[in-house]
């Protein structure tokens, strides 16, 4: 899982989008969870976004979560 989540990033961040006469370029912050048991989907969204603040906090094109902190 992990590698995947950072081929994604990295895909990501080498795409190009095409707009008008410019090229913008992208990037994605990901907040992950790890879910055990059976928490609700209220307590798992939170978990998640609480990770997506962090990865934010860190700096562009980041994913957080357990385990990780990939630039």
């Amino acid at each position: 899982m992990i590698s995947h989540l950072g081929y994604w990033r990295f895909l990501v961040e080498k795409l190009v989008v095409p707009f008008e006469k410019h090229e913008l370029s992208t990037t994605v912050s990901l907040g992950v969870i790890e879910a055990s048991g059976q928490p609700s989907a209220k307590a798992l969204i939170q978990k998640a976004d609480a990770n997506l603040y962090k990865a934010k906090q860190l700096g562009r094109n980041r994913v957080v979560g357990p385990y990780l902190n990939c630039a």
